[in-house]
């Protein structure tokens, strides 16, 4: 079991080198498990943030301070682009999953292996057209989509109500790190329960 808040702020160690540190989470809300792992890149890529799949994480050391990664710097510094301040859509994290040449959690879907589906002989001009009607479609289909990545970061500090009342607000995660579930919610009932901090 880890505390998500004891994992923020480890520096990301990739094969060859250190790529940044962690900033927040992305997790399912219809299962609790963390999907992606928000990094800040600092000056090396220009004060970047990048997302990366949970499935490329090593075991953090907590005491070293570092989350080892298995993927080089080369393949972080050229991995798409994200906006924070914007709710990830399922069209990203296709992109993302093509990037990394891996497959959607979600099952069979949209996928086309390969971040863009670029190929050789394709000329910059083509390729953007491609890339555009590519998302068009990909958003006609999936327009509908209820989507369920949440920010530990945003969640963090969200009121809890029981069945009965409000009891507290949620203060932390506890996570499985074998298989990144959300085993617990970390709970502050201050107001309802002074100085009483509970596990649900």
């Amino acid at each position: 079991m880890n505390n998500v808040s004891n994992l923020k702020g480890l520096k990301i160690a990739a094969t060859d080198g250190s790529i940044g540190t962690v900033t927040d989470f992305l997790f399912d809300d219809e299962i609790w498990t963390l999907r992606w792992i928000v990094v800040d890149t600092g000056t090396w890529l220009s004060v970047r943030k990048v997302l990366l799949p949970v499935s490329v994480l090593g075991h953090p050391d907590t005491c070293a301070r570092s989350f080892p990664v298995r993927l080089t710097m080369a393949k972080v510094k050229d991995s798409p682009a994200i906006d924070t301040h914007e709710p990830v859509s399922r069209q990203h994290e296709e992109r993302m999953y093509g990037y990394y040449n891996m497959s959607p959690y979600w099952g069979n879907g949209f996928y086309m292996g390969g971040y863009g589906g670029w190929s050789a002989g394709m000329s910059e001009a083509h390729y953007a057209d491609s890339r555009r009607r590519q998302d068009e479609l990909y958003a006609l289909r999936h327009q509908d989509d209820d989507l369920h990545l949440r920010s530990n970061n945003a969640v963090t500090g969200y009121n809890l109500h029981a069945t009965d009342c409000s009891i507290g607000h949620v203060e932390g995660f506890l996570i499985d790190d074998t298989d990144w579930t959300i085993r617990f919610l970390a709970v502050d009932t201050k107001n309802w329960w002074p100085g009483k901090h509970v596990l649900i």
